[in-house]
């Protein structure tokens, strides 16, 4: 019984929430905002995974301290399945921007992740769910200027045209299957070309590698990647 108890207490997260007010950057710290598409990612996919690599090793180059999220729940579709391994990998600090209606839902997805990370909640306006405003509302708290996004919809693409303009947008343009699953559908910061504001990281497949599931098996295990049932 009480074996069953410490392994319960090893998985449990510890969750700190507190007033979005309460927010203060160390001056040392590198923060880099983490967004992208909260749904429907393949991650068995050849060029995703081969991506969400490359997005991986330029976070453990870039020095980055302190990781932050819109409070997405964890999902093995979505941009957040990578949060545990980038944490494990580089042993970032996390940080997620909450509205303050949704903490209950931050509880259950993220509870028994066995991570730390401190939660600030971001007052709703009159109980309504507005993501852009919470995006915004965290990029202005920590005055961070760089955003990672891998994939990412309409909400990334609203905050990056309202975004003060010393923040830099770093894409990696992963494409998630449509709602029907029949179709792919790119990120929507595609559409805005050449900017100042926006970098984006692509790479280029071999063509002469069958796209079979044991040949995109044999080709992502080189790049150390878990898979998506691995966590």
């Amino acid at each position: 019984m009480a074996e069953v108890a410490i392994q319960e207490a090893v998985r449990r997260s510890q969750l700190t929430f507190k007033k979005l007010e309460e927010y203060h950057a160390d001056v040392n710290d590198r923060i880099i905002h983490y967004k992208g598409f909260a749904l429907r990612m393949d991650f068995e996919n050849l060029h995703t995974r081969l991506l969400t690599q490359s997005c991986m090793d330029h976070m453990g180059r870039s020095g980055c301290t302190v990781l932050a999220w819109d409070g997405d729940s964890y999902s093995e579709e979505s941009f957040t399945w990578l949060i545990p391994q980038i944490a494990q990998a580089t042993g970032v600090k996390l940080v997620a921007f909450l509205l303050d209606i949704h903490k209950e839902r931050f509880q259950r997805s993220w509870g028994h992740m066995g991570l730390d990370v401190t939660i600030y909640l971001v007052p709703s306006t009159a109980g309504k769910s507005d993501y852009t405003y919470l995006g915004l509302t965290a990029i202005r708290t920590t005055g961070a200027n760089c955003v990672l996004s891998l994939g990412g919809g309409q909400v990334v693409m609203e905050e990056f045209q309202h975004a003060p303009k010393h923040v830099r947008y770093l894409l990696w343009p992963v494409h998630r299957r449509t709602a029907c699953k029949l179709d792919w559908e790119p990120p929507k910061l595609l559409e805005i070309g050449d900017h100042e504001r926006l970098a984006l990281h692509d790479i280029e497949l071999d063509t002469q590698i069958p796209e079979t599931p044991d040949a995109r098996g044999d080709r992502v295990s080189q790049f150390g990647m878990d898979s998506p049932t691995a966590i």
